[in-house]
């Protein structure tokens, strides 16, 4: 691996970029355009792989704008992100943290590993643990319809990616920088299982979004489709996998009635979607980018899964069941997404 000397005059993201690879960390560099999307297509390779130094010279020599993101997950080590992104609810844990000799101390165990403030003076700290998961939203709190949730708090797990230090200029739509406060890359702690329950808990206590009442079912079809019972296992029969088969069940039946806005669709295929109430440029989520015709939401506003892909039934128990699929099944087949009977009609 070469060292930072020998590459004098290069950008202080692809100094980092080559800091972090060597520290075992995929990295990926990032547009500066205010998207904070990758600047790199069919990046979620690099969820899996890391990349080679060769291709983290290409991203990075000649562009000294991008910035620089680390793909969180066990490709980087079972990598974690913390990420408050409100800086008042961060100031309060932080003062409750310091009446707790356990949290304090485990709290500046990770800052001295790696701690920066964001561009909107939350905070990221990164450490690494063996029990990573999925991607958690930790703190919500409840806003007037259609944005339903401003995230509080946040990790970035499996299947995500969190922007670093020393991204800055147009990277981040404010025009401000990511600020290292203390550690680095190559510093990073690892934390056991129970620290990493500990520290969690700590911050799901100010999740302020009572439970969520399941919202009115209704289909983006003027009529239920029409299903005759065909061979085939049960499974295959599904109320939910029936639903994905219907050919007038598409993404955009059924985002564009909730308010999402189809922003473009490239020459792959790939839909690029703004949430309800969302202003600005930007997108928000993506429609078949690794050609499946699945769904990929980046933000938490619309209080659907982050980080992952889902499927238009998925998609459908999130937005309507909260979740529940053994309900939003049972509402499908109520509406003719069923074997057991030939015909049936709104």
């Amino acid at each position: 691996m070469a060292g930072e000397h020998q590459w004098y005059g290069a950008s202080p993201a692809f100094q980092i970029a080559l800091s972090a690879l060597e520290a075992g960390i995929s990295v990926l560099p990032i547009r500066p355009d205010g998207s904070k999307q990758p600047a790199v297509s069919r990046w979620k390779h690099y969820q899996q792989e890391q990349p080679t130094e060769a291709e983290v010279q290409a991203w990075f020599l000649g562009h000294p704008q991008r910035g620089l993101a680390l793909v969180t997950g066990w490709v980087s080590g079972n990598l974690i992100a913390l990420d408050f992104d409100d800086p008042a609810m961060f100031a309060v844990w932080q003062q409750r943290v310091r009446h707790d000799p356990g949290l304090c101390d485990l709290y500046n165990f990770i800052a001295t590993g790696y701690e920066e403030r964001t561009p909107k003076n939350g905070r990221h700290l990164l450490f690494r643990c063996p029990a990573s998961e999925g991607n958690q939203k930790l703190a919500l709190r409840a806003v007037p319809e259609p944005q339903r949730f401003q995230t509080l708090a946040e990790t970035r797990e499996e299947g995500g990616l969190i922007i670093i230090d020393p991204s800055r200029g147009a990277v981040h739509p404010t025009g401000r920088p990511y600020v290292r406060l203390r550690g680095g890359v190559a510093t990073i702690r690892t934390i056991a299982a129970e620290q990493r329950a500990l520290l969690y808990a700590s911050v799901r206590a100010f999740d302020e979004v009572p439970p969520q009442p399941q919202r009115a079912p209704r289909l983006m079809q003027p009529r239920c489709p029409t299903f005759c019972h065909a061979e085939g296992s049960s499974r295959e029969h599904r109320p939910g996998e029936i639903f994905e088969r219907d050919p007038g069940v598409t993404w955009e039946s059924l985002l564009i009635p909730l308010g999402w806005q189809l922003v473009r669709t490239d020459a792959n295929g790939e839909s690029y979607w703004r949430h309800p109430g969302k202003r600005g440029l930007t997108h928000s989520a993506t429609t078949n980018a690794d050609g499946t015709n699945r769904l990929f939401c980046f933000s938490a506003s619309p209080g659907l899964p982050t980080e992952c892909y889902l499927t238009k039934f998925t998609f459908y128990a999130w937005w309507y069941h909260g979740g529940n699929f053994k309900e939003a099944a049972r509402v499908l087949a109520s509406q003719g997404y069923t074997t057991r009977t030939k015909e049936m009609a709104l």
